[in-house]
Formats: structure tokens, sequence, C-alpha cells
């Protein structure tokens, strides 16, 4: 992922065929006061071939997340990672930290991922 543009961005890979998925977008977008994110439909941007290891069935399922260094974030991962962009969110972040927190997470982030179309 070297030569990335956008240095020091953090790229959402979200579907933007969902419209619960398109409103958190706009949340997350309205929080981004210094820029930093870059988001990507993954059904019709190329950014995805960027990274091979993301695959249709992956995308599918979760938000994924790829940071400055070429870190991927997936689902509830990319969720905890982007509430730090902001200092009114990041004390949310730190508590998605805590013991216990990131499996209860994990899993409500997975019941809300297949359901996400109802919403």
């Amino acid at each position: 992922m070297n030569g990335m543009e956008n240095e020091g961005a953090l790229h959402v890979i979200y579907d933007g065929r969902c419209e619960f998925c398109t409103r958190w977008k706009y949340r997350f977008e309205t929080l981004d006061r210094r820029g930093r994110l870059v988001f990507h439909d993954f059904h019709s941007d190329r950014f995805m071939d960027r990274v091979p290891e993301l695959t249709r069935d992956a995308l599918e399922t979760a938000m994924h997340l790829v940071d400055e260094k070429g870190r991927v974030y997936r689902g509830f991962d990319a969720v905890r990672r982007l509430l730090f962009i902001n200092p009114l969110t990041a004390p949310a972040a730190l508590l998605l930290y805590l013991p216990g927190a990131a499996q209860a997470g994990r899993a409500v982030y997975g019941v809300i991922a297949r359901r996400r179309h109802r919403f």
C-alpha cells in the first residue's frame, strides 16, 4: 500500500447500496474535521484493487478500514478505529478496549451487519 494518495488518510470501505451504511458514512464525515477519512463504496470504487486481501465476500459482510500504514481493520475493529478521529468520540473508543468489550462488540456488529438492509 505504499504510495497511497492522501498521506495519513484512513480509507473506509463501505456498502454504498446500504442506506444504514451510507447514513453512518455521513455521520463520520461530519465528525471528520481534519479531512482524514476517505470513503470508498466497494460496489463502484477501484480502491479495493490495491488491497488484494479484501475479497468481495469479506466486503459484503463488514465495513473495512485501511490505515496510513496499510493495516486493515474489519467490522467492529474498524468502527473502534474510526471513533478515534474526533476528540468527542475518542473516549467511546477507549471504552471499547475494556476487557470483554471487543468480544461483545464483534458479536453486536455481526448481528447489525447481517441485518443492515432492514434498518
